[in-house]
């Protein structure tokens, strides 16, 4: 090396050679260590990461469809690994001796992961394994946007989260999407509670891709052809996260084929963009009632199975029990909720419109049950990037449910006792004079709600096709229908290529409750006119052996 150094300075000569000579040292010392840092071992397509440091070395010398096995170990892991997104590559961290605990920065992740923007033509893009064994644990309690495995875009191919154990979450995501693209599949998320304060806000899964894609139709079911245009959150077992699924910012969800104990979905919106749709069919949620012990001596808290605050979607064929706790008996498993007619906060705050107190603008901005198709409406101040809001009528469906619960939503306001966030915080009664939800959230308008817990035994009983939706064989549809409501043919339909019915066959639970394999939403567009709507094929074909 010293030798090199003398030579270099003979020929580059005087004093500006003499900083080309120290440059191209430190360029030296700096290859060196990282070599001495991390190596890989192996050869395409079959690498090894014989340290947790040596992933981002394998990940380098990968090329398109290459896998690098870390070896299991004991990891506790201080520095995030990022993925510059070049490369489609399956990482595996598998073993039952493979325990990692995620001690990375606050702000930081275990994995940041940039999508694969020249990567294989189809296929996944990155591909996480744990193989059913792997388990993370969270030492580290991130800030947003972080998490385990942050995903941000880089040119649409879809990145894969399977097979992992995430274990001991306390106010923390497994899975964080910047984008509305992925799939994770077949993991089992675990949360706690923090008992210095019995708190419990867990997310395995985060969707806040950023605003600007409000304004494109959906992609229900089969007419998302490639897969890729929502997160799908499918076969996993989820127990105790306060916000099981966090749906903000324009996101779009497909969550299928979950068990999920303890655990809540939310739409978020009021104080934020909000949620933009999502697909909600053959889950099954438990309550187990789950106590903590001293010093909190209380049942996990969460008040429904799904709660939209924005946006739209379908609740279809799903195992949803009451919900009983400490906090309340024999609650709904669906709230819907316009949160701005009476909260002082967010893009449209204490919302009015062209209205006055106590009769407020309708539709409010990305009100529940809207969405867009051409934009008609529109409405709110100009605030950018989210306002006006172009927006239409695009009603969130429920039909096929069964299950103790009452299927009709819970229509919520937001509370009027907080001085600091409700509109008149001072003044509880004028805040409740203002408009209510329940003047805003419509069924036959806004949503269409199952009309009987019982499945169709004729054209006309329970479900007659005049209002609400109904469920039960093809053959028992009614002959007529009024625009906007449905009809579930459980009967219909090959998409669901596995023999999965309900809820996960994941971990330790392997439950199945034996109800309709596929299933097939009809809408009526217009009178006597049905249009079918197919779920996308089951497994993700990602998992099922692509990619």
């Amino acid at each position: 090396m010293r030798r090199l150094l003398r030579e270099t300075l003979v020929l580059t000569g005087g004093f500006a050679g003499f900083w080309v000579v120290w440059l191209i040292y430190f360029v030296l010392i700096a290859l060196f260590f990282e070599s001495a840092e991390a190596a890989c071992s192996g050869s395409s397509p079959n690498l090894t990461a014989s340290t947790w440091a040596d992933i981002g070395a394998c990940y380098r010398a990968a090329t398109n469809g290459d896998t690098v096995t870390v070896t299991p170990n004991t990891y506790n892991v201080s520095k995030q690994t990022t993925l510059n997104g070049r490369k489609a590559v399956t990482i595996k961290i598998c073993g039952s001796s493979m325990n990692i605990t995620d001690n990375t920065p606050v702000a930081g992740a275990l994995f940041d992961v940039t999508e694969p923007s020249n990567a294989l033509s189809n296929g996944a893009g990155i591909t996480f394994d744990g193989c059913g064994t792997g388990t993370i644990t969270m030492g580290t309690v991130h800030s947003q946007p972080g998490g385990s495995f942050l995903v941000r875009s880089g040119g649409g191919k879809v990145t894969v989260v399977k097979g992992i154990i995430f274990d001991q979450f306390p106010d923390s995501t497994g899975v964080y999407f910047l984008v509305n693209r992925g799939v994770v599949s077949g993991n089992v998320f675990n949360g706690t509670v923090v008992t210095a304060n019995c708190t419990n806000q867990p997310s395995f899964v985060k969707v806040k891709p950023g605003v600007g894609s409000y304004s494109t139709p959906p992609n229900y079911g089969n007419a998302d052809t490639n897969g890729d245009k929502a997160v799908y959150i499918e076969n996993n077992s989820i127990k105790n996260a306060l916000q099981m699924l966090d749906v903000d910012d324009d996101g779009r969800v497909v969550f299928r084929f979950n068990t999920a104990i303890n655990s809540q979905i939310i739409h978020h919106g009021d104080t934020s963009p909000g949620a933009r749709s999502g697909e909600y069919y053959k889950n099954r949620f438990v309550n187990d009632r789950t106590h903590l012990g001293p010093p909190c001596n209380v049942s996990i808290n969460h008040n429904a199975w799904l709660s939209f605050r924005a946006g739209t979607g379908r609740i279809l064929d799903n195992t949803v029990p009451i919900i009983e706790n400490d906090f309340q008996t024999n609650g709904s498993p669906f709230s819907f909720l316009d949160a701005k007619l009476r909260r002082n906060g967010g893009y449209w705050a204490c919302w009015i419109g062209r209205g006055s107190i106590g009769n407020s603008q309708y539709p409010s901005p990305r009100l529940v049950g809207w969405g867009y198709s051409a934009g008609n409406m529109t409405v709110g101040p100009r605030i950018p990037p989210v306002s006006p809001v172009f927006q239409d009528l695009e009603p969130a469906y429920i039909a096929g449910n069964t299950g103790s619960a009452s299927t009709d939503p819970v229509i919520r306001d937001y509370g009027c006792g907080d001085a600091s966030t409700s509109c008149d915080g001072t003044n509880a009664s004028l805040c409740n004079s203002r408009s209510s939800s329940t003047t805003f959230i419509l069924a036959d308008r806004e949503y269409y709600k199952q009309v009987s817990p019982a499945e169709q035994v004729s054209n006309s009983n329970a479900f007659n096709g005049t209002t609400g939706t109904g469920y039960g064989t093809l053959a028992n549809r009614p002959t007529t229908c009024t625009k906007g409501t449905a009809y579930y043919a459980t009967d219909q339909g090959s998409w669901n290529t596995s023999t999965r019915k309900r809820g996960a066959s994941v971990g330790s639970d392997t439950t199945d409750d034996g109800v309709h394999l596929h299933g097939v939403l009809y809408i009526c567009t217009s009178t006597n006119t049905w249009m079918t709507s197919t779920p996308f094929t089951f497994p993700h074909p990602l998992i099922a052996g692509g990619g």
